[in-house]
């Protein structure tokens, strides 16, 4: 039998690109199943996706998620429900009727059972119904949690910096991968297909790809994409009615003044009316999703954030930063970490005392028809996330804080003392700006 803190279904269910082309097991691997030198290799420009779901590493990583030990691919789900939260494998599981709290009889019962047997016995399996593909790197925001891999924006500004050690190619932008990538989704049976960018909506192969997915008349898929929510695509939103389901995942960090901060190149004001406008037009077949990375930078107005979420009807879906580290909650001073905990609490009995639900069914972050439940658990797990200690190297981990927060802010004409007040003892101890 699995064990129940280990298995997921994930590597039977799931498939993901990265935005060079190269394949991984899970979009949450913290990462890839095969050392960084193979990533030409196990590519969409030199393999199908059917070849690398039968491959030797995926076989090989199905029979060590049926065993004891922790993978080190998977340590984002593990830190994630340490504290309370639902984690990506948690979510997976349950789209194969297996519940982690009741694995034994579940994992018996659940009509993966003998795909999931057949892996120790190396036996191929399934292509992938749920795909996450990432576009590439194309966007015109610089966020300060992201990297070049995910924005081109601060690839351009790293080698201002001399500071990019490589190139960050876009698989999309290869004739010979975009034609395997479509070979691949015409070829197979799939449930979902999730897009990332980069921006989605600034990468013309992403509605490329939708024209083709209507012109082959896959009715049957659900359809869903992350946008930074800096436009709204009227003629793309009335093409994804066509699908089964579709979903919009809004990229926001807070309703205030930080939002801009940390999502630099972005108008708050504009985005919000975005979301809203997304939330009234939507239909029974889509859903709005809030998309946040709590972290050091946001979790000072994450419940204000939280209660206009609720007041508007939006869930969101947290995914707690964890890195780069500097910027995690855990090396906030504890006074600060008290205040805040204390504006969660405030935000997270403001919903319970305002619903009769019971708050204690399992949800997820797109069940609409429970956001009191999704919200009370976001806020209950980001308490637990400020009880966190220090960690051992929080010294130099405050230095790069101020370091890197000082060379975006130059950049952006960015002052954190306007933004952050309450963090100004805070800043001027880590010395931000004398560096």
């Amino acid at each position: 039998m699995p064990n129940p803190k280990i298995f997921c279904s994930v590597p039977w269910t799931n498939f993901h690109m990265y935005w060079d082309g190269s394949f991984g097991m899970c979009c949450y691997e913290k990462l890839k199943p095969y050392d960084e030198t193979f990533s030409e290799q196990y590519n969409i420009k030199n393999m199908s996706v059917s070849h690398w779901f039968q491959s030797h590493i995926m076989k090989s990583k199905r029979i060590e998620i049926l065993g004891d030990t922790e993978l080190k691919e998977c340590k984002g789900c593990y830190t994630e429900e340490k504290f309370g939260y639902e984690s990506k494998r948690n979510k997976e599981n349950l789209k194969t009727v297996i519940f982690n709290d009741r694995l034994e009889k579940s994992y018996n019962q659940s009509h993966w059972y003998d795909r999931f047997e057949s892996a120790k016995n190396y036996i191929d399996q399934s292509p992938p119904i749920d795909w996450h593909v990432d576009l590439g790197n194309e966007c015109n925001l610089a966020c300060k949690m992201c990297n070049p891999n995910a924005s081109s924006k601060i690839a351009a500004q790293y080698k201002k910096w001399n500071i990019l050690d490589k190139n960050y190619p876009n698989w999309t932008n290869d004739p010979v991968s975009f034609k395997n990538f479509i070979s691949s989704v015409d070829n197979l049976k799939i449930h979902r297909l999730h897009f990332m960018g980069g921006e989605p909506l600034i990468n013309k192969k992403f509605r490329e790809i939708i024209d083709h997915l209507i012109k082959t008349n896959r009715k049957e898929l659900s359809v869903s994409f992350v946008s930074n929510g800096t436009e709204v695509d009227l003629e793309l939103i009335e093409k994804l009615n066509f699908f089964r389901s579709f979903d919009i995942e809004i990229s926001i960090e807070s309703i205030n003044d930080n939002n801009h901060y940390i999502r630099q190149g972005c108008n708050t004001e504009k985005l919000k009316s975005n979301i809203l406008q997304l939330q009234r037009i939507k239909t029974d077949n889509s859903n709005i999703i809030l998309r946040t990375v709590p972290q050091l930078l946001s979790i000072n107005t994450y419940h204000n954030l939280v209660l206009w979420a609720w007041e508007n009807k939006l869930p969101i879906q947290g995914i707690p930063l964890k890195s780069p580290s500097y910027l995690a909650i855990n090396i906030l001073p504890e006074d600060l970490k008290t205040l805040f905990i204390s504006n969660l609490e405030v935000a997270l009995n403001t919903i319970r005392n305002s619903t009769s639900q019971q708050l204690k069914q399992l949800t997820t972050g797109r069940d609409v028809s429970r956001i009191d439940q999704l919200l009370t658990n976001e806020c209950e797990s980001l308490i637990k996330f400020l009880k966190e200690p220090e960690p051992a190297d929080v010294t130099s981990q405050r230095k790069k804080l101020a370091e890197w927060l000082f060379k975006w802010d130059k950049v952006y004409n960015l002052n954190p003392f306007e933004i952050y007040p309450e963090y100004t003892e805070f800043l001027q101890k880590i010395e931000y700006g004398k560096v």
